[in-house]
């Protein structure tokens, strides 16, 4: 299988190649423990399906997450599966307003 490397702002994942779904979500929530070392949890919506998503995140993509709520703009995601933290492996903040 041939392995490739996906990056994403604010962070590098290694994976192998997966079929690669793209999404525009806007974010509805974020949080993380009292000690803020260990989950960083992202709550998005999907307004094209009327579906939220909510999953413990990589921080590079939770810290992407929290600027796109705090300043209100849409995320684009590259995902496989869903788009829970684990699968994502590109994240985006978007010039669109939420």
């Amino acid at each position: 299988m041939e392995k490739t490397k996906f990056i994403g702002i604010g962070g590098i994942k290694d994976t192998f190649k997966l079929n690669k779904i793209w999404g525009e979500f806007i974010v509805q929530e974020v949080g993380q423990s009292i000690e803020g070392q260990g989950w960083h949890a992202v709550v998005v919506y999907n307004p094209e399906n009327n579906t939220s998503y909510g999953s413990a995140w990589p921080l590079w993509a939770y810290n992407i997450a929290k600027d796109c709520l705090l300043y209100s703009r849409k995320m684009e995601l590259y995902y496989s599966i869903d788009p829970f933290g684990d699968n994502i492996l590109h994240a985006y903040v978007t010039s669109t307003s939420v």
